[in-house]
């Protein structure tokens, strides 16, 4: 017995020592030239941490069981793209594999599958076009994600995130945003005490389309203006620009800001 028990302890630790982390950049300078080359050469176990940059994929990029797929610079700044025609996912998450400040952007159908029990945090999930945003294929929980655009269908576990996207089921057609506290959101109603949900604009700093989806120093989704008073950040990204006071002034006013003085 102490014999067996000895050679499992022998054996997690090999497994912990050959653990290795591959960097890869948009040179083709890292451990692994790309992304696909580093995940056909990845253990459980493994990280694949992406530098700074944006990634196009030429083709669906599969993440083995395992297998932490993790943004050096956060989703703001590491982007993963697939422009290509509807029909197959840009991104497939593999069972215990996860995802951490990746901001994925695809037109594909859908943009990201998770084969479930996978973890995906900090991350931005974005469709380019009309085509479904997400599926599971078994228990998936979102945590501090943005999911942009395209549509959603429930359920969905999706905690202190923010939902920009169009409803599949439940409140059909309709386009919302979201922030949510403790699991499975309910865009119909406008503040959900029971589920700690309200239906408010995250106040982004940039443009729709931009790609600046920093806060607002007055959005909803910052603990210090949380409509339950919850000391708790939602959404992938932080505070990130200022609101802009607007003042009205007169046609005279404004030449007046001009003058020669």
């Amino acid at each position: 017995m102490r014999a067996t028990v000895f050679m499992l302890v022998i054996i997690s630790i090999a497994s912990l020592a050959s653990a290795r982390t591959w960097r890869v950049d948009t040179a083709g300078t890292g451990d692994a030239p790309t992304l696909h080359a580093a995940m056909d050469s990845v253990m459980s176990g493994d990280i694949v941490l992406v530098e700074a940059g944006q990634y196009d994929l030429p083709a669906a990029l599969g993440v083995p069981g395992g297998v932490q797929l993790i943004g050096e610079s956060g989703a703001a700044h590491t982007v993963i793209q697939r422009d290509a025609p509807p029909g197959i996912a840009a991104v497939y998450l593999l069972s215990g594999s996860s995802m951490r400040g990746i901001h994925l952007r695809a037109s594909t159908s859908p943009v990201l599958y998770s084969h479930g029990g996978t973890d995906i945090v900090f991350c931005i999930v974005e469709a380019t076009a009309y085509v479904s945003l997400v599926q599971m294929g078994g228990p998936t929980e979102f945590t501090r994600c943005l999911l942009l655009g395209g549509a959603l269908e429930f359920p969905l576990s999706a905690v202190t995130s923010i939902l920009a996207t169009t409803l599949l089921a439940g409140v059909a057609g309709s386009d919302f945003f979201s922030c949510d506290f403790a699991g499975a959101v309910d865009p119909s109603i406008e503040i959900s005490e029971l589920d700690f949900n309200f239906s408010l604009d995250p106040e982004f700093c940039g443009l729709s389309g931009s790609g600046n989806y920093f806060l607002k120093s007055t959005s909803p989704c910052l603990p210090e203006n949380n409509p339950f008073g919850f000391a708790v950040p939602i959404g992938p990204l932080p505070m990130g620009c200022g609101s802009v006071a607007v003042e009205e002034k007169t046609w005279g006013g404004v030449k007046a800001l001009y003058r020669d003085r």
